[in-house]
């Protein structure tokens, strides 16, 4: 993740002046290490060091989770106490998965969020927890539930559209969708050191070895879309770490978001791939969003069984339409293949998750795809853009017409 980030130069400034922005580069290591190290690329070609995030002040799994940076309210709503953290998973740990189904007394590494301070981290030679990072703590009716490490990238929203992060969902390994609120409508709402996590969702999950193709772990940022009356958020679950794996029934999942009183389950969704089209009426009944199970589809294309599918990517909400892909290993032992596994692409409408014909996917090639992208011009003519290995998938678009928002600002005094 690179960002501009402001450097203030004293910690009563309110004013950003040219000369205190500085193009900001975190990365981690995914399974080459448990560090994530920051770079001043302001200037590209002389790059400067500015801090390391490693296990001497974090329980860090394998760093998996790419950092994200956005703008906060630190302390208060003054100008002064605007800050660019950046936020981070746990990671991953191979042992945690499969052999584990109820919480232990000594969680594996990864099993936790980190917000940091870029200034801070870059400033002080020796930064500390609670002054400079913080380890976002879950609400007390959660602790015993944070016990799985967290290789997905957060996913942070801005619900108003004020430029300031308002919300931050990350999942764990164990299909557990968190939720942090990062701002509110009083001054103890957005300390930092009050920054609480809870559950929004819980998928199910296997109490036992017989079970285990239940495990629903979320390796992608969720997505969030507005429907002009309330936020939807969409994410799906498979293990990433383990593509080839088989024998497994993964979901992808469309909730709305709230303030729930407790976790939302699979029992407050509807299950569209066999129910039929999320409508009104279910919304009425106090369904809080749908889902798909991919096994649900079995049949519906030249592979037959869908066993093993699993989501490869974040979501795309393009207008009314939900997009994203995923992948199934097949011939995984045929070694005249050298992608083996089928990519496929998945569109459905992102309120009700209505498709066409037999079901929402076409077969887009061999190995794990990545997430679509889409470029449009001011005319609203557009590219997709899809990435597989040794492969890039460029297909026109209908034209959009002249829809424009605003996607970069600069702030300017």
């Amino acid at each position: 993740m690179a960002a501009d980030v402001w450097f203030p130069e004293t910690p009563d400034d309110s004013f950003k002046n040219e000369n205190e922005w500085k193009t900001v580069l975190l990365f981690g290591q995914r399974q080459g290490g448990s560090n994530y190290s920051a770079l001043d690329i302001t200037d590209p070609h002389n790059p400067d060091f500015l801090f390391n995030f490693d296990t001497s002040m974090s329980d860090f799994g394998e760093t998996w989770s790419d950092p994200v940076i956005f703008k906060v309210h630190k302390n208060s709503f003054e100008k002064k106490d605007e800050r660019f953290f950046a936020f981070i998973g746990g990671g991953y740990w191979q042992d945690s998965l499969y052999d584990i189904y109820t919480p232990q007394a000594s969680p594996p590494p990864g099993n936790s969020i980190y917000a940091l301070d870029i200034l801070n981290m870059s400033s002080n030679p020796a930064p500390s927890l609670g002054n400079d990072y913080w380890y976002i703590t879950p609400s007390i009716e959660y602790e015993d539930s944070m016990a799985w490490p967290f290789p997905s990238q957060p996913a942070v929203m801005d619900t108003n559209l004020d430029s300031y992060s308002d919300l931050l969902l990350i999942g764990d390994v164990a299909g557990q969708l968190w939720k942090v609120n990062l701002n509110g409508d009083d001054s103890t709402d957005v300390v930092v050191n009050n920054w609480e996590s809870s559950i929004l969702f819980k998928a199910p999950r296997p109490t036992r070895a017989a079970e285990s193709y239940l495990w629903q772990p979320i390796f992608f940022p969720a997505t969030s879309a507005w429907d002009g009356q309330r936020w939807w958020i969409y994410f799906g679950t498979g293990d990433r770490a383990n593509a080839a794996k088989e024998g497994t029934e993964n979901r992808f999942y469309a909730i709305i978001d709230s303030n729930y009183s407790e976790p939302i389950t699979e029992d407050d969704l509807k299950r569209v791939s066999i129910e039929g089209p999320f409508s009104g009426a279910d919304l009425a009944d106090g369904k809080k969003g749908w889902y798909v199970v991919f096994t649900d589809f079995d049949n519906t294309d030249s592979i037959g069984r869908r066993e093993g599918e699993k989501t490869t990517s974040s979501a795309t909400v393009l207008l009314d339409t939900l997009i994203f892909t995923t992948f199934q290993p097949h011939d995984i032992n045929n070694p005249c293949l050298s992608s083996n596994g089928i990519a496929r692409l998945y569109k459905m409408q992102y309120k009700t998750g209505n498709y066409a014909n037999m079901a929402p996917s076409q077969i887009i090639g061999r190995g794990v795809p990545q997430t679509p992208r889409y470029t449009f011009n001011l005319d609203g003519d557009g590219k997709k853009i899809i990435n597989l290995p040794g492969e890039v998938i460029i297909q026109d678009t209908p034209n959009i017409g002249l829809r424009r928002r605003l996607l970069w600002w600069a702030e300017v005094n």
